[in-house]
């Protein structure tokens, strides 16, 4: 008698919420405005890629590590969100200013495989290429790839994982500023011909 097939997983959902958690704050401490993106997927990680992650100030370079859930890809789910028709989840200030709840529903098991560490990607504006401050949280339990059950929630209460932002003294999850990557290898740039000025001299 041939054995059954593995039993695949139903599609899944992954709500986020700030609901009782930390609020997330821009790096003057103010709460996030309405439509302030957060993006949900997972990070590859792997070799080099954490002290990419953790200091690249890159928007494409931080994107090509980043597999989101939503965002119009197919089997990625869909935004079940008040106030929200997009598709990524966005501050929508449901219990006060700066919160945000909503989930993605519909996750197919073949995007979003088991053991996963899901991750928020959360920046200051509405547009993700464009914004000038981010936080990438995580949490070393509770944020995990769908289980059997098919939910998982995402809350900022359960936060101990922080590539990049940080706790405020408030206790917020405050964002940090990301200056522009040309900026700063202009910057690099400029200072490299001073100290080469500097040499000839002497």
């Amino acid at each position: 008698m041939a054995a059954a097939p593995p039993l695949l997983r139903a599609d899944s959902v992954v709500t986020f919420s700030t609901n009782l958690g930390p609020d997330l704050v821009d790096t003057s401490g103010d709460p996030l405005s309405v439509q302030a993106v957060i993006r949900v997927g997972y990070f590859n990680t792997e070799g080099g890629n954490l002290v990419i992650l953790q200091n690249s100030n890159s928007f494409a370079e931080i994107d090509s590590l980043f597999t989101p859930l939503a965002e119009g890809r197919a089997n990625a789910g869909t935004v079940n969100q008040g106030g929200n028709a997009g598709n990524v989840l966005r501050i929508n200030n449901l219990f006060e200013a700066g919160d945000a709840f909503g989930q993605i529903e519909g996750i197919s098991p073949l995007y979003l495989p088991e053991g996963r560490q899901l991750a928020a990607w959360v920046m200051l504006g509405p547009s993700m290429q464009a914004s000038t401050q981010w936080a990438i949280l995580s949490a070393s339990s509770g944020w995990n790839g769908p289980p059997d059950n098919g939910a998982e929630s995402l809350l900022t209460s359960e936060v101990d994982t922080f590539y990049r932002g940080a706790l405020n003294p408030a206790g917020n999850i405050q964002l940090v500023a990301v200056p522009e990557p040309t900026a700063t290898a202009g910057s690099l740039f400029a200072a490299a011909l001073l100290l080469g000025r500097r040499q000839r001299r002497r």
